[in-house]
């Protein structure tokens, strides 16, 4: 006979042993989950770790990129303080340039071309002047004819024939074309500029192949927009001038001249305003101009003033 409690028993041994699995497989889990953790978290440190890293070698790049940019900007400034000063150097040479006019260059006709302002003077003219408040010196670009001795051998024989065999054309016949009405012929002759237009169309007819026109085509790019600045200053200045006459002229009273003879005029009217000019600066510093003789001041003998007699004692 089977005793039931027995089988009680034998049930709950049963269930004792089937619970020990079930711990065993939450602890591999908890386990597992906790490498996982583990594993992750040391992977997430090596990359932060990497991350910081690679910022701190872009941080330290980008200080050395700055420091160099910060170097390149300070050598920027002193190259320009360096321009300016040799700007500045070169402006004093040029108006302390006054032994000799220095030209421009001289173009393929031999022709040599002067910009007054070049040297001599400040660009805008000496500030203590008389016209100083015109805001220029001369305003126009001035040529000179070529000179006998550099221009004779290409007017004469054997240079007229071997021209017109080799090119077709003589150096008078192709400077009457391109020069036209006004060239000139002698050094004794001169001609100006007194219009930008005009000087760049002059750029443009200079050659780069030829040794003299491409130095005078340098010299004129260089100093196109000073002298194109004066050239315009110059054009307002007579412009000014003819309206003020203009007026003058409306505003003054008409008188008949049918009672009055005529009466020539002076050589002081006739004579053009560049002859009336005078050098009042030198005068009233030094007493004299360049042209006028130098008379030193007369002075008195040494020794004692002789005593003399006045007139009516006796």
């Amino acid at each position: 006979m089977i005793d039931m409690n027995d089988i009680k028993e034998d049930a709950d041994d049963g269930s004792d042993s089937a619970s020990e699995p079930q711990i065993n497989t939450r602890k591999m889990r908890n386990a597992a989950k906790q490498t996982k953790r583990k594993r992750e978290s040391e992977v997430a440190k090596k990359a932060k770790a990497k991350k910081a890293k690679a910022d701190a070698a872009k941080t330290k790049q980008q200080k050395e990129w700055e420091k160099l940019l910060d170097a390149i900007g300070k050598k920027k400034e002193e190259l320009k303080s360096c321009e300016a000063s040799i700007n500045e150097l070169d402006d004093d040479l040029r108006e302390t340039l006054v032994h000799r006019s220095k030209i421009l260059g001289k173009d393929r006709f031999l022709n040599k071309y002067y910009w007054f302002e070049h040297n001599g003077m400040p660009f805008g003219g000496v500030p203590t002047s008389s016209t100083a408040e015109y805001g220029y010196a001369n305003g126009r670009l001035w040529v000179q004819g070529p000179d006998d001795n550099e221009i004779q051998a290409n007017l004469q024989e054997p240079a007229l024939s071997e021209d017109m065999a080799a090119f077709g054309w003589t150096v008078p016949q192709r400077k009457e074309k391109e020069e036209g009405t006004t060239h000139l012929s002698t050094s004794t002759e001169w001609g100006y500029y007194d219009n930008p237009e005009d000087v760049d169309q002059l750029v443009v007819w200079l050659d780069e192949r030829g040794i003299r026109e491409k130095a005078l085509r340098k010299e004129l790019q260089v100093y196109r927009d000073r002298i194109a600045e004066y050239m315009t200053k110059m054009k307002e200045h007579m412009d000014d001038v003819d309206k003020s006459k203009i007026e003058e002229e409306e505003n003054m009273p008409r008188v008949s001249t049918r009672n009055k003879t005529y009466t020539e005029r002076t050589n002081d009217e006739t004579k053009a305003k560049c002859l009336l000019w005078t050098n009042s600066i030198m005068r009233d510093e030094v007493g004299h101009n360049h042209c006028e003789e130098y008379e030193p001041p007369k002075r008195g003998r040494k020794g004692t003033a002789k005593a003399t007699r006045g007139r009516g004692r006796k």
